[in-house]
């Protein structure tokens, strides 16, 4: 009991430098990968949209009357109300948060047009699209560069989490 302890710590450095270089993605690996993940690739639109949530429909058709000849913010702050922005990835997301009639009025209209009143669950709505992106779709060719690039950087990882484990 008269010698203190000792203790020794020894360290293991891990980082991408101590993976050798992961074999390259193969076409079928690519193609599994671009197979697994079409929506992704496949054509997207998102819309830019603000809307306004009435009690009522007379309100609601005061606001969109208002509205088509102007702006939507300013017929809802008429009204006492405020609009809100909402930017849509999808029109089933769209219609998570108010119903599938409504979102399908939304995504047919063109950019600038006003949309509405459609009943939703809190009361009456009126929706402006003040924005729409689309995003073409992408072919196999055009993907396999971000796809080989995922694919070797998931490899470089897995190989040094079995290094590491």
């Amino acid at each position: 009991y008269t010698l203190p302890e000792r203790r020794s710590i020894r360290f293991a450095i891990l980082d991408q430098g101590a993976v050798r270089a992961s074999p390259e993605p193969t076409a079928a690996e690519i193609e599994a990968e671009y197979r697994a993940n079409a929506q992704r690739y496949a054509a997207s639109e998102t819309r830019r949209l603000s809307q306004v949530i009435a009690g009522s429909r007379e309100a609601a058709q005061r606001i969109a009357t208002a509205a088509r000849s102007g702006s939507l913010a300013g017929a809802a702050q008429a009204s006492g109300l405020q609009a809100a922005s909402v930017t849509a990835t999808s029109q089933s997301d769209y219609a998570t948060g108010t119903n599938a009639a409504t979102a399908q009025a939304v995504f047919a209209a063109s950019e600038g047009a006003v949309v509405g009143p459609n009943q939703v669950a809190l009361g009456w709505i009126v929706v402006k699209v003040e924005d729409v992106t689309s995003q073409p779709a992408r072919t196999l060719a055009q993907a396999t560069p971000e796809i080989a690039t995922q694919l070797r950087d998931r490899k470089r990882r897995e190989a040094l989490d079995d290094l590491y484990n």
